[in-house]
């Protein structure tokens, strides 16, 4: 059944199951929440739509954390817009995306995470005016799961400074490098056309 699902201005943390917050087959919005310190993912987000914007996901940040955690935020089978968001320190991946999914991330930081962005099987996603500080891994591009294929990433204007290694991409994989956003992917995702 669908949902329809509206945070603003939360706060979650300290969750010991599988998700800390979970949406599927529905619309979601999730507006300057912050989650942080979970056991697994913090925010999974499963065959929707729909858009997180100035939110901050937070992992291990200090030496005397008991944070086991994964993703900051995981999207399958999704569509959505991942904007002004922070994710930091966290040991898996800060952004998750796979199983055909469809993301944009716009004006993201991401710092001290294992793997800043993951794009795997069969997903396409956008980044532009992004802050990538101190990850292990900036872009990792690939095939996880055999019934799908691999990954497809655009990358636009980011920055990028005291990463371990900027990308890793599989044979089934891409990542492309393009100077401006088409206006058809704008529209898809509904940016604001840029000045």
């Amino acid at each position: 059944m669908d949902c329809q699902v509206s945070m603003e201005k939360c706060m979650i943390g300290g969750s010991k199951g599988e998700d800390a917050v979970n949406v599927k087959r529905g619309s979601v919005q999730l507006v300057d929440c912050v989650f942080e310190e979970g056991e697994d993912d913090l925010v999974d987000i499963d065959r929707s739509t729909g858009a997180i914007r100035g939110c901050t996901f937070t992992g291990r940040t200090g030496g005397d954390s008991t944070s086991v955690n994964g993703d900051g935020l995981d999207a399958s089978g999704s569509h959505l817009l991942v904007q002004d968001c922070l994710f930091v320190g966290l040991r898996d991946k800060g952004l998750s995306i796979g199983e055909s999914s469809q993301v944009f991330s716009k004006d993201c930081t991401f710092r001290n995470n294992g793997l800043a962005i993951a794009v795997k099987d069969l997903s396409v996603a956008h980044a532009d005016g992004n802050a990538f500080v101190g990850n292990r891994i900036v872009f990792g591009v690939y095939q996880k799961k055999p019934v799908f294929g691999g990954g497809l990433l655009t990358v636009y204007k980011n920055s990028f400074e005291g990463n371990g290694k900027e990308r890793e991409v599989d044979s089934l994989s891409k990542i492309v490098s393009s100077e401006k956003v088409e206006e058809k992917v704008e529209k898809a995702f509904s940016l604001t056309k840029s000045q």
